[in-house]
């Protein structure tokens, strides 16, 4: 036996064009139940058709390649003429043990079909939840009113507070029920990348936002508004949750938000900076966390979901997104689209 043969004695098998066994290992051998009979790779094939095809294959000059089960074992199989290091045969047939490799894609397989159901009993609960607890809510809410528009000729100042107190709280309870149903969806997006016009997509979240907009005389800036790699539906969301934060956290007169669209070679990189409150130092590790509000004055409304929400779609997209800030003069918030997307499902 050469030293090749050694070294690959456990899993190699060599055969001439005739089909005639010119090698193979004990241990392969007796993997196969008429190892002790067959004098050609067809007979000891015989119960794997799948090896008898790569077999004539190999033999008429084709490399062949498969998968078989021998008893308990998983191997990968490839068969060629003239295979590296190896001269001695006509055919070298090269059975690779990959049972480990086996074992650990059926287990991370049943783990994805464990959280493929998991994520669908979390959708579904999620939905029956925020219905649950937006009907009693709606109730509240309409029944304050009522009981405030009926009675309010009887009620002082007091009172009247106390009932606007209900109507708002539950109000606030409802908004953030649907920005966390609006947060769980955004984890299960699927995208679908497409060329976008810039000036498209703000135009048209800015009309969305066009009565808060108008009401606090918001300038809106475009520079440079090119073309960028996304899918519709989310980047609009991006830009929607963060022009609606450069509004709503912003005392300057006007509001100004500039926007910036610039195209680079390998990704796009958008600029959204305002002239509002700012980011305070304490908040900036804790931005773009799941109802971790930037502001907590009472008179700014908010649930702390806007911008994870923009971070998850940006990640998503296979982007980054970051901010700058300088308290009392303004923040920029910075995000980059890759040129080039493959559809994302989570």
């Amino acid at each position: 036996m050469t030293s090749t043969e050694k070294s690959y004695s456990s899993d190699i098998l060599g055969f001439g064009l005739d089909g005639k066994i010119q090698y193979s290992s004990h241990e392969l051998l007796t993997r196969f139940r008429k190892h002790g009979t067959a004098e050609n790779v067809f007979d000891l094939f015989g119960e794997y058709p799948v090896l008898s095809t790569a077999a004539k294959d190999a033999i008429e000059g084709k490399a062949a390649q498969c998968e078989i089960k021998l008893n308990d074992r998983y191997f990968l199989v490839e068969m060629r003429r003239d295979f590296p290091l190896i001269k001695n045969y006509d055919i070298v047939a090269l059975f690779s043990d990959i049972t480990s490799i086996k074992k650990k894609e059926a287990a991370l397989k049943a783990k994805i079909t464990q959280l493929s159901e998991s994520n669908k009993e979390l959708e579904q609960f999620a939905y029956v939840t925020s219905h649950d607890l937006n009907e009693p809510l709606r109730m509240v809410s309409n029944f304050a009113q009522l009981l405030e528009s009926e009675y309010k000729d009887k009620l002082d100042e007091e009172a009247k507070t106390y009932f606007q107190f209900v109507i708002d709280g539950s109000q606030r309870v409802q908004y953030l029920i649907n920005d966390l149903l609006m947060y769980n969806r955004a984890c299960r997006a699927e995208i679908k990348a497409q060329k976008l016009i810039g000036e498209d997509i703000v135009f048209l979240q800015a009309y969305k936002l066009r009565e808060i907009m108008e009401k606090q005389n918001v300038k809106l800036e475009i520079e440079s508004a090119g073309k960028m790699f996304g899918d519709p539906k989310h980047i609009g969301l991006v830009f929607y949750h963060l022009i609606k934060n450069a509004i709503q956290y912003n005392n300057s007169k006007p509001p100004t938000i500039h926007i910036s669209i610039v195209n680079r070679k390998k990704h796009d990189k958008i600029e959204i900076r305002d002239n509002g409150l700012g980011i305070p130092n304490e908040h900036e590790s804790t931005v773009f966390e799941i109802l971790k509000r930037v502001n907590t004055r009472p008179d700014l409304d908010g649930s702390g979901v806007g911008l994870a929400i923009c971070k998850k779609l940006i990640n998503l997209h296979g982007g980054k997104i970051w901010f700058e800030s300088e308290l009392g003069k303004g923040t920029t918030f910075h995000f980059t689209l890759p040129k080039n997307q493959e559809k994302t499902v989570i």
